[in-house]
Order: structure tokens, then C-alpha cells, then sequence
């Protein structure tokens, strides 16, 4: 199995709306279009660390709060086998 680094951010605000939750990473994907900006940020973020062979995910928190996690391997490890796994695990353990 690799050895991968997950971190974790996270908030204490609304969370995101379950229809958005599964778009936020899509390119030009301005969920408040009353905001500024060109809806590239998140698409950038998950292809540079897709770019590594990491992943990003994002979640609503059950207190409120919504968190994104980004797993990456260490350096010289690319076992992608068990990435999803592995959040999944750290997920629950933090819940």
C-alpha cells in the first residue's frame, strides 16, 4: 500500500447545497453568479493535484460546515488503489 498525506479544510458556514456539492470541481462553474470570478479556481485545483496522482473531494459537515480533503502521495509513492479507501476511512474517523 502507498503512503499518501491527506489534508483537511474545513468550515463552519452553510455548507454547500447538495446540488452544487457534485459540481463544484467542473470548469466555469459559478454557483452565485451575483460572484465574482470565472468559476476556474476548484477545476484548477483538482487537475494540478489529479496531476500528482492525489485526489480532492468535498463534503458537508454533519454539524455544518462543509470540508474538502486532498489526498496526495508521498513522494516516490503512486498507489492509487487505495486513495478513495483511505479518505473514506479518515472521514469516518473524524466524524
Amino acid at each position: 500500500e502507498g503512503r499518501n498525506v491527506e489534508i483537511f479544510v474545513g468550515d463552519n458556514g452553510l455548507g454547500i447545497a447538495l446540488e452544487h456539492l457534485e459540481r463544484i470541481f467542473g470548469a466555469f462553474e459559478r454557483l452565485n453568479p451575483q460572484m465574482d470570478g470565472t468559476g476556474l479556481g476548484l477545476a484548477i485545483v483538482k487537475k494540478l493535484i489529479e496531476e500528482h496522482s492525489g485526489q480532492i473531494a468535498a463534503r458537508n459537515l454533519k454539524d455544518g460546515g462543509a470540508e474538502l480533503s486532498v489526498l496526495l502521495p508521498l513522494a516516490g509513492e503512486r498507489n492509487n488503489e487505495t486513495t478513495e479507501q483511505r479518505r473514506t476511512e479518515n472521514w469516518r474517523e473524524r466524524a
